[in-house]
């Protein structure tokens, strides 16, 4: 006979994540992006995102559009001079990560990703919680967000 095991049941979804865009001009102006055109020139996309669950498996952020374009957004965190870095991640392990639970900015240039064509997008979040049994993780619960933008060359 084995001796009693802990068990951590959590039958709900992270909390809706949450995302905004805004045009960062280049004099430093924000300006709100909700279905906003944007073309080059006019400045970068600041992505603001929260998503975040205690039990955190994985998360996502994307350009999706063009029928069945989905780009990954890579960006610089807003107030840093380091490269560009993606916005998705995933657990692996760290107990301590949880997504991101505050909100977090980053810059988005999407003229310098080839991947990107004029068109209209839905700049979309999804995360996961996980699941462990057996002692391995995988996905679990789901939620997601998203903004609409166009994006002019």
């Amino acid at each position: 006979m084995s001796a009693p095991q802990v068990v951590q049941t959590d039958n709900t979804a992270p909390p809706t994540p949450v995302i905004s865009l805004e045009l960062k001009t280049p004099t430093g102006q924000l300006k709100k992006l909700k279905c906003g055109q944007v073309k080059k020139g006019d400045g970068l996309i600041r992505i603001t995102v929260q998503a975040f669950d205690p039990n955190f498996s994985r998360l996502s952020v994307a350009a999706q559009g063009n029928s069945s374009l989905s780009v990954p957004i890579v960006a610089v965190p807003e107030g840093s001079v380091g490269p560009a870095v993606p916005l998705s991640k995933t657990y692996n392990g760290d107990l301590t990560d949880t997504g991101y639970p505050v909100p977090t900015s980053f810059l988005w240039d999407p003229w310098s990703d080839p991947n990107i064509v004029p068109c209209c997008y839905v700049v979309r979040i999804d995360i996961w919680d996980r699941t462990v049994i057996n002692n391995s993780w995988g996905g679990g619960w789901h939620n997601a967000g998203w903004e609409a933008i166009e994006i002019g060359f």
